[in-house]
């Protein structure tokens, strides 16, 4: 597979709207602006989870939570890439953001590892698959 990222979206409920979507070299400008626009909507950010889904890359699914209508986004993202905090626009997301930078052993801008483990006394990155799984 090839390193740059790419972004995909599942089927997304959005005022009973579906879309589908995909676009190459732009998730972390796309991950910013829909938590900017679901801020701005009044919804709340529920969960950032991550899984490790093939070779360096990482599913990123921001799930949101709008007037009872679970909505989420989803991108597939390089492990490498740094990408931008969504911290500054829903305070909660540093802890979830934090969890995938220790669990996974992703990178976000201004952020660093230590929320669940401890650095240099820890596994690195427990939840990645480790060449023998796959």
């Amino acid at each position: 597979m090839a390193s740059s990222e790419h972004y995909r979206y599942g089927k997304i409920r959005l005022g009973g709207e579906s879309l589908n979507n995909s676009s190459a070299n732009e998730s972390h400008k796309v991950i910013r602006d829909i938590a900017v626009r679901m801020k701005n909507r009044g919804v709340r950010l529920v969960s950032i989870t991550g899984r490790d889904c093939d070779e360096g890359n990482i599913e990123l699914i921001y799930v949101f939570d709008e007037d009872g209508v679970i909505l989420d986004h989803r991108f597939v993202v390089d492990v490498e890439r740094e990408l931008d905090s969504i911290s500054d626009i829903y305070s909660g997301a540093i802890n979830m953001e934090r969890e995938n930078i220790d669990l996974l052993g992703m990178k976000f801008k201004g952020l660093t590892p230590g929320l669940l483990l401890e650095p240099e006394k820890s596994v690195i990155a427990p939840l990645r698959k480790r060449q023998e799984e796959v």
